[in-house]
């Protein structure tokens, strides 16, 4: 049996080779696929949630305040369900 895999590699590329730091800012729901790099990564909850961070298969929700690190090489992603519309 063949098996796919759903995850890709991100490489993160600093300019600082002092203090090697990237940082992004989400200031909207943006679903992040699984993916995995040699960087440690910190996410911070300012303010918002997001649902579903997934971190090596375990699932986590936010909200503002919420401190969840990602060890290097470790599997992870963002998902936000699509809401529904009510009508009017």
């Amino acid at each position: 049996m063949k098996v796919k895999l759903m995850y890709y590699h991100e490489s993160i590329d600093s300019k600082s080779k002092i203090f090697p730091v990237k940082i992004i800012l989400h200031d909207k729901a943006v679903n992040v696929p699984k993916h995995w790099h040699r960087s440690l990564e910190i996410s911070y909850t300012y303010q918002g949630s997001i649902p579903d961070f997934t971190i090596a298969g375990k699932h986590y929700s936010t909200r503002p305040g919420t401190i969840l690190v990602v060890n290097s090489n470790e599997i992870h992603s963002v998902f936000f369900p699509k809401t529904k519309k009510t009508a009017r």
